[in-house]
């Protein structure tokens, strides 16, 4: 435990040593050679630290990035819910971690984007409060340890996120559930909580060979492009990281590309680029 704690802060003290080098912002153009180095530096930080980020690849983890720099837009009030309870094995934790950490390092890329975290079993506990230090999120991602409750109280876990995304914000939010959706407590809450939501995007992210896909489907209003299931966190590969991307953050068309997975598009977009992970 003590080796990767070190290893942890070796890693952060690595991250500020590049926030302090290239400062907060730099220009989004891609050809810039200063640009280039800082996102082969953030994909190597995340390929050390990120079992996601293994998983998929250092071409996947560096285009991802690249694609969000240079038309993503992820500047909505970002909250995920992790599920704790005990029908979770450990390992699916520990990649529902790995998971939301790589999705927000993205996201980060962004300068407005935020983000903020609870882990939901019988009662709900907060990972992260909302924040904009992507820094300071990961190290409270990477501190949060599992529940393992005996119940399973989804709705708990959504109405924190709702919170979460609401404060202080007049944009609507996105709120990422994890689990299993093997709900076992007050379920009949559900329905009241799913009527608070009102501008919000809610994605699910379901695992498991014995999921509950149905309740999964209904926290993301019956709307399949909201909705991955996945027999195990083994099967989430490079293309399923980039279709969850595309559901947190807003993407330019490509020019002349009829086909983009881009839902939204802001009037503008100025040139920024966090140089932190």
């Amino acid at each position: 435990m003590a080796r990767s704690r070190s290893s942890f802060q070796v890693c952060f003290f690595f991250i500020v040593f590049l926030l302090c080098f290239y400062g907060s912002e730099a220009q989004a153009d891609v050809n810039n050679p200063e640009v280039q180095q800082l996102l082969e530096a953030r994909t190597q930080v995340l390929l050390d630290t990120n079992q996601v980020a293994k998983r998929i690849g250092r071409t996947s983890v560096f285009n991802l990035q690249r694609e969000v720099l240079v038309r993503g837009f992820c500047n909505r009030p970002l909250c995920f819910a992790l599920d704790g309870s005990a029908s979770i094995p450990a390992a699916d934790f520990e990649f529902q971690r790995g998971l939301i950490s790589l999705l927000a390092s993205f996201a980060a890329i962004d300068t407005e984007s935020e983000f903020s975290a609870v882990q939901y079993g019988l009662a709900t506990t907060g990972i992260s409060l909302p924040t904009s230090n992507i820094t300071l999120f990961l190290q409270r991602v990477s501190l949060s340890r599992q529940v393992n409750a005996s119940r399973t109280f989804i709705s708990a876990g959504l109405a924190s996120c709702l919170r979460q995304v609401r404060r202080g914000n007049e944009t609507s939010g996105i709120i990422v559930v994890l689990g299993d959706g093997r709900a076992n407590f007050a379920t009949d809450s559900l329905d009241q909580v799913l009527q608070e939501v009102d501008d919000e995007l809610v994605v699910s992210v379901g695992v498991g060979t014995f999921l509950n896909p149905n309740l999964l489907k209904k926290l993301s209003r019956w709307v399949p492009e909201r909705v991955f299931l996945f027999d195990s966190y083994s099967d989430i590969n490079a293309k399923a990281v980039s279709a969850l991307l595309s559901r947190i953050c807003w993407f330019k068309p490509l020019v002349n590309d009829s086909t983009s997975y881009a839902q939204h598009e802001p009037e503008t977009k100025g040139p920024r680029l966090h140089a932190a992970i």
